[in-house]
């Protein structure tokens, strides 16, 4: 095992930008002093597949799944935002398409593929040897059933609700349903694609991914505290209002996974903003509700219930009754949301039954979120 990652600026790079320049990672700015392994390891373990899905990686390149060292210096030609990793003194050589699965570096514990699309609905190919994927490729693996239709569900209810989320659809590819999204860090400068940066808010805060955080710690980390204080950090207070309302979304929809991994900041044009929500899954109805990161309180108890909103609100540093307001538009531009997209999918023809039990789980968790907020003057808080 190899975890003991060594990062440094080198010294053109230091003098042409300056200290304290964010250029890598908000936890990682320009400076002239190496950074230790431990401060490196979230940012490079945050690339990196996590879970069943990384021990299958592992054993297919024939490495140790606890090695993100080698594991990344195999995946990482290819990775989330505008870095790769090659040896030292090499250039991403071009290459054709085709051969083998794509080495790519994506995180999180399900299967992804990166792929390259030939014209706008051509056949798929394997990215050429260092020239980034164009789409993330989400295959059903009969794990999860239904898995794609959910994500799809869920990610199109946030859309509709007015969030920026990932755009998606469903496609057939060798006869098994995916969920095909085009990648948000990339644009086109004519017909070649330019990689934008971005980074997850674990990466940003220095915070290792779940199951890797040393001696356990910060395992559900970020919560909306940290998630807000890096927001306020960089200048985007504002968008403080956009976290509550992804977080009554996840809440009613059951998705109680919603770790710093799947946040995440998009760097383009010299400006820093909220990169579009991805990985949106209502886990509940797999009986896995996790309830990891920035999730709301799941009470049944009224006090209790609204003592964990208050506690919230503190947390994103904003005033109780301005959070109610929040809170109230929020869950009703969610519900109208789940009502469209229920009723596109079934004209658009991906319904499928999980959709049914995402909608009575969003009923039941609405009407009582509902009830709590209509109440939430009657208590002496």
């Amino acid at each position: 095992m190899n975890d003991g990652y060594e990062f440094a600026y080198t010294s053109a790079v230091v003098a042409e930008h300056g200290s304290g320049t964010v250029l890598l990672s908000n936890s990682l700015p320009v400076r002239a002093e190496a950074y230790s392994a431990d401060t490196t390891r979230a940012y490079v373990e945050g690339l990196l597949p996590e879970g069943a899905e990384r021990e299958r990686i592992a054993a297919e390149l024939a490495v140790d799944p606890g090695d993100g060292y080698a594991l990344i210096e195999i995946l990482g030609r290819d990775c989330a935002g505008a870095v790769s990793f090659h040896p030292q003194g090499g250039e991403p050589e071009a290459g054709p398409a085709g051969g083998s699965l794509p080495r790519i570096a994506l995180s999180g514990d399900r299967c992804k593929i990166g792929m390259v699309r030939d014209g706008i609905e051509g056949a798929w190919e394997v990215p050429p040897t260092g020239m980034p994927s164009t789409h993330i490729v989400k295959p059903e693996t009969g794990e999860l059933p239904e898995i794609v239709t959910n994500e799809m569900f869920c990610t199109a209810v946030f859309r509709q609700s007015g969030l920026l989320a990932a755009k998606s659809s469903i496609e057939a590819i060798d006869g098994r349903p995916c969920l095909v999204s085009p990648r948000f860090d990339l644009v086109w400068d004519g017909r070649k694609p330019r990689r934008l940066h971005q980074e997850t808010f674990c990466q940003a805060l220095g915070i290792a991914p779940p199951g890797l955080a040393a001696g356990g710690e910060d395992e559900d980390a970020p919560g909306f505290a940290e998630a807000s204080g890096l927001l306020r950090a960089i200048g985007l207070k504002a968008e403080i209002p956009t976290l509550v309302h992804a977080a009554f979304g996840n809440y009613v929809l059951g998705n109680g996974d919603a770790h710093g991994k799947n946040f995440a900041l998009l760097f383009r044009d010299g400006e820093v903003r909220l990169a579009p929500f991805y990985d949106v899954t209502s886990t509940v109805v797999y009986d896995a509700s996790l309830e990891a990161g920035m999730v709301l309180p799941d009470d049944f108890d009224l006090t209790t219930y609204l003592l964990g909103l208050r506690r919230v609100a503190e947390e994103c540093g904003t005033d109780f009754d301005v959070f109610h307001i929040q809170a109230s538009c929020a869950l009703k531009y969610v519900c109208d949301a789940i009502e469209v997209v229920a009723e596109r999918a079934e004209e658009e023809g991906w319904h499928a039954p999980v959709i049914d039990r995402i909608f009575e789980v969003a009923q039941d968790r609405a009407g009582r979120c509902a009830e709590r907020l209509l109440r939430w003057n009657s208590l002496d808080m």
